[in-house]
């Protein structure tokens, strides 16, 4: 039997808090490559993972180019509508949200998560990059499957 992991997602882009994070993340990347990379590595991880790198290390990780296709992701964050598709998955899913994720919030996870029709949802103790702060996921809450 086949099943599905999806971490960190959304269902659709048109909640007017998202539009103004990744409308901001893009104009940062298009001006100043640095406050890009600031400002999504403010909102990837939970502030207590940020913290325990200090600040020498944020400061090596800010100052480095911005991943290829960071403009491509950020663009096609701001358009994603899959609503109508993922109400078609047949696979048993579990739906990964990070309770510190503030760039893709809870609320907007337990929406794809309600969209699909065989899924759990499990939220974990970190923020957007959950498998960087939690290689070894240890589920925090969970609701069953419907």
């Amino acid at each position: 039997m086949r099943r599905l992991v999806l971490v960190a997602g959304w269902a659709d882009s048109a909640d007017p808090r998202h539009q103004l994070v990744f409308s901001t993340w893009a104009r940062l990347e298009r001006d100043c490559s640095e406050l890009g990379n600031r400002f999504g590595l403010s909102f990837a991880v939970s502030p207590g993972f940020l913290t325990a790198l200090g600040p020498g290390t944020i400061a090596e990780i800010v100052r480095q180019p911005t991943p290829p296709d960071t403009d491509r992701r950020i663009d096609l964050g701001l358009r994603i509508d899959i609503r109508d598709a993922v109400a078609t998955i047949t696979a048993p899913t579990l739906v990964v949200s990070g309770a510190h994720d503030f760039l893709v919030p809870g609320y907007q996870t337990r929406v794809l998560h309600e969209l699909i029709p065989q899924r759990e949802y499990v939220e974990l103790d970190a923020g957007h990059a959950a498998f960087l702060e939690r290689p070894g996921p240890r589920p925090r809450t969970r609701s069953p499957a419907r």
